[in-house]
């Protein structure tokens, strides 16, 4: 059963959301005319239009960061805080990987360097999944989603090779 917390820190909520939409408003700066060579690439027949994705990342940037928020509201019980600081760890650098996906994909044109960062987000994405879990269950309705989605990138992307 998923229980969620119903004592709410709107401070901690706010810094993970900041912290996991920030990851994807910077990428999208650094990687200017995204749309635009988006529709010029050949694409399999199972590509979504290129309007999607900034809704369907935002969503998922949302869930990231509630996920971790989740995560970080149980970590304050001595129980957990060893393994919070290493899931917490393994989630920073996954967005470091998420955050530079775009950036290799579209500014520096090599999908084949995109599909390598995204196989890495994949890992630590799985890793963090795990370790949310083990501290807050609730965190896998929005880990799954994301992960799932993630997958779908990595064949995309490996199509554009």
């Amino acid at each position: 059963m998923f229980i969620v917390n119903a004592r709410l820190d709107i401070q901690k909520l706010l810094k993970n959301l900041v912290l996991s939409l920030g990851t994807g408003i910077a990428a999208s700066l650094l990687s200017p005319n995204t749309f635009s060579i988006y529709q010029q690439l050949q694409k399999p027949f199972f590509a979504p239009p290129g309007f999607l994705f900034p809704i369907v990342w935002t969503i998922f940037y949302i869930f990231l960061g509630t996920a971790a928020y989740l995560t970080e509201a149980k970590c304050c019980t001595l129980c957990y805080r060893n393994e919070c600081r290493k899931t917490l760890s393994i989630y920073y650098i996954h967005l470091i990987f998420n955050f530079l996906w775009s950036i290799i994909f579209f500014t520096a044109g090599s999908a084949l360097f995109a599909f390598l960062d995204i196989i890495a987000m994949i890992i630590t994405g799985v890793i963090f999944s795990i370790g949310f879990a083990k501290i807050n269950k609730t965190t896998l309705i929005f880990t799954v989603p994301y992960l799932l989605w993630c997958l779908f990138a990595a064949l995309l992307n490996i199509t554009m090779i």
